[in-house]
């Protein structure tokens, strides 16, 4: 009676420690999660994004993770390959904004064109001293006089015709009215004052360029 009594005892310690030990297991991974999501500054770890899977250098010491845990579950196992599948791109901004006249002046008028993870999206115009902002949208391509530009329109209804020339735009009203000429805009620090514009294209040529790709196409 003695000796079934230890073995139904020793049993029970192994079943009790196998389950144990893909606990520990399971917990160690989410750890790992959290503090590889906080190091990548995302701040939610299993908040569906999978903010950690997206950086490149996180993401090679993941394999680690089934080496360093006791014994990870099937459940860890499908968790981490369903963070290599749902891993979502950066998204990442690009702005091109073109200028006339000479910034807080009433003449002073602004445009600026967006782009979202490689597509079209915003586009503003401001003017004045105050600078006063609309939303403009996007109304398809056009060709002036054998250039190839495209339309964008205001609220009310009102269209303006714009044609990359070089590394200015041509704006104009109608398509044949004069053109207004704009010049790219750098945004950013000037004589070590000021703050760096992240989003913003580096040059004239980029500006030029984020329009050809993403606005004429």
């Amino acid at each position: 009676m003695l000796k079934e009594r230890r073995a139904l005892t020793y049993g029970t310690g192994l079943i009790a420690g196998f389950f144990l030990t893909r606990i520990a297991g399971l917990r160690f991974t989410l750890l790992w999660l959290a503090a590889s999501s906080f190091a990548a500054g995302s701040g939610a770890a299993l908040g569906g994004r999978f903010a950690y899977a997206t950086q490149p250098g996180l993401l090679p010491l993941a394999p680690l993770l089934m080496l360093f845990a006791p014994a990870p579950t099937v459940f860890t196992a499908a968790l981490f390959a369903a963070a290599l599948a749902a891993r979502p791109a950066l998204a990442q901004n690009q702005v091109a904004n073109y200028g006339f006249g000479q910034p807080g002046t009433a003449a002073y008028e602004h445009f600026s064109f967006w782009t979202n993870n490689g597509r079209r999206s915003d586009m503003q115009y401001a003017y004045g001293k105050d600078r006063k902002d609309f939303q403009l949208r996007y109304a398809g391509r056009t060709c002036l006089h054998g250039q190839l530009g495209f339309k964008v329109r205001f609220p009310n209804g009102h269209t303006l015709y714009i044609v990359p020339s070089g590394n200015v735009l041509q704006v104009r009203t109608a398509p044949t009215t004069a053109p207004k000429t704009f010049a790219w805009e750098y945004e950013g620090p000037v004589n070590g004052v000021g703050t760096t514009c992240s989003v913003c294209v580096a040059n004239a040529t980029a500006a030029v360029r984020l329009l050809q790709r993403h606005y004429l196409r």
